[in-house]
């Protein structure tokens, strides 16, 4: 994974952090929100996969004409980037701009880049009625955003554009669209689904329902009947919806518990029955890859201990809970994967995640995964380059784009991902001297000799019930070596046996040609510095 390194530009209205290879583009000014993100492996199907630019220069024009495209209107508004999706023709954000000292929308608004780095606003008559674009993806036929119109959300809205410039409002859905809020859309080939929720009932009385809406064009919607949604509660909110070839997943929450429901065509859902909800609030983000789908939310106990949890299936239906240390105030807002596997989430940090009308702390957390089970931190270098709340997210052939907002002014990160080239069944690749991937080495004595595209382990003796960890002592060089992340495996026999110890397996893939060295660090409780281990590895 890419160690992250920050730049600042003092002394003007924005502000600058290098990510990798990749950068954090940003405007000052007021706070932000909250948004949902999904952009799926089928939804490649329809929209090429695109590759960011990351031979862009960096120069003062770039970042003054990127101030400006992310600076609100309105002098104590809030603008905000909810989603982002790309095609082989460009890249294209969305969310809204608030009204001046309040967080209702004023306009939604929407962003055009070429290459993931130069910004700009789009300026349409379209987007000057109160309204907010929460969720877009790329088809074959241009983008489509979803949200919804008012000053309060009044009715669920569409938005489409061929070319990612010049967008309209999908008229004529009246009837479908009443009451309703999408909250995300995904598609396939098949077509499109939103999802959502549609308030109903009078004016003294309104009630929520669960929203789900189907197009085959992006222009013509329905909602979909109630008897198509056998079992799903009147109380039942979704907030996330992808695709894969195994059919389309929606999650949500009822009555303060995690739901989860899948599809085969969009129209008629089936709830999913799973132990690995048990303990889950609430479900919020979807993504999907060729290996299976990830759900990211809530678990623990309402208003106690509460905190950010991943779900893994590898068909929509069977679904596990993923062992990962997140930080107990993350709150991920984005989550995506691209067709290689690479899944990414992020969010902003709060002191308590699932307390009303509380602002973000302005800091974000962005997490990598290249299978939906294993997930590493991606390190931010100091707190400058962590300010911002990322509220969406996008992953594409060879990097990420992350949006969202700080103070008041939309924000974009920008970061490579490593994708190997070659067969695709990495694991019977050999290296030149004929070592097969998937080694596993233990003596740090013993140089690592592998090929581009191998995998290894590196494991170690550990007892993590005595408070010690395995750490990296210095970032992994990812121009070489690729982080996995790693799994702690008791003792045969000792798994019920307090103070037992056992194995800590490091995972790496060769992703480029060169020689470097992995240092680790066996960390005594407290942080202190600890007893460090090398191995030399060589990639040719």
């Amino acid at each position: 994974m890419s160690r992250q390194r920050s730049l600042v530009r003092s002394g003007a209205t924005f502000a600058v952090a290098v990510l990798a290879a990749g950068l954090l583009l940003a405007a000052c000014g007021d706070d932000g929100g909250s948004a949902d993100d999904t952009t799926t492996t089928a939804e490649q199907d329809q929209a090429t996969e695109p590759e960011i630019d990351f031979d862009v220069e960096l120069d003062d024009a770039l970042l003054e004409a990127n101030a400006a495209a992310f600076a609100p209107e309105e002098p104590g508004a809030t603008l905000q980037m909810e989603d982002v999706a790309g095609s082989d023709a460009g890249f294209v954000a969305v969310g809204y701009e608030t009204e001046t000292d309040t967080t209702l929308p004023a306009a939604a608004a929407a962003w055009w880049s070429e290459d993931g780095w130069n910004w700009e606003r789009i300026a349409d008559d379209t987007f000057d009625d109160p309204a907010r674009m929460d969720a877009v993806v790329a088809t074959d036929d241009g983008f489509v955003a979803v949200g919804s119109a008012g000053r309060t959300g009044d009715d669920a809205a569409v938005w489409r554009s061929d070319d990612g410039r010049d967008w309209e409002r999908v008229e004529g859905n009246d009837d479908a669209f009443a009451g309703g809020d999408m909250s995300d859309v995904t598609g396939s080939g098949d077509g499109l689904v939103a999802v959502g929720r549609v308030r109903v009932g009078g004016e003294d009385e309104t009630e929520l329902e669960p929203g789900i809406w189907r197009s085959s064009d992006g222009d013509e919607w329905e909602r979909v009947e109630d008897s198509d949604l056998p079992g799903m509660a009147a109380d039942v909110s979704l907030n996330g919806v992808t695709v894969s070839d195994d059919g389309f997943v929606g999650g949500g929450v009822r009555s303060g518990e995690a739901e989860v429901w899948r599809s085969d065509d969009g129209t008629t859902w089936e709830r999913v029955e799973s132990d690995a909800f048990e303990d889950g609030i609430t479900v919020g983000e979807l993504a999907a890859s060729a290996d299976g789908y990830v759900a990211t939310g809530s678990a623990g106990k309402l208003g106690e201990d509460a905190t950010e949890a991943i779900w893994f299936s590898p068909d929509g239906e069977e679904w596990e809970p993923v062992d990962v240390d997140l930080n107990p105030d993350l709150s991920v807002s984005g989550l995506d994967a691209n067709s290689d596997g690479r899944f990414v989430a992020a969010g902003p940090l709060f002191s308590d995640p699932l307390a009303e009308n509380q602002d973000a702390t302005d800091t974000s957390e962005v997490w990598a995964s290249a299978d939906g089970r294993s997930w590493d931190l991606l390190p931010f270098e100091d707190e400058v380059e962590a300010q911002g709340s990322i509220l969406g997210v996008g992953v594409f052939a060879n990097g990420y784009i992350a949006v969202g907002t700080e103070e008041g002014s939309a924000q974009v990160w920008v970061d490579p991902l490593e994708v190997t080239e070659g067969d695709e069944n990495t694991d019977e690749k050999s290296s030149d001297d004929g070592e097969s991937s998937g080694d596993d080495f233990t003596d740090p004595d013993e140089t690592i000799d592998v090929g581009v595209g191998d995998t290894f382990t590196i494991s170690l003796d550990s007892n993590p019930t005595t408070g010690y960890s395995w750490q990296f002592a210095e970032p992994v060089d990812d121009s070489v070596l690729e982080s996995l992340g790693s799994e702690y495996e008791p003792d045969p026999g000792a798994e019920d046996e307090a103070g037992r110890g056992g194995t800590e397996h490091f995972s790496f893939e060769a992703v480029g040609e060169g020689s470097t060295t992995i240092e680790l660090e066996y960390v005594p409780p407290g942080g202190d510095s600890g007893e460090r281990t090398t191995f030399s590895v060589n990639v040719g």
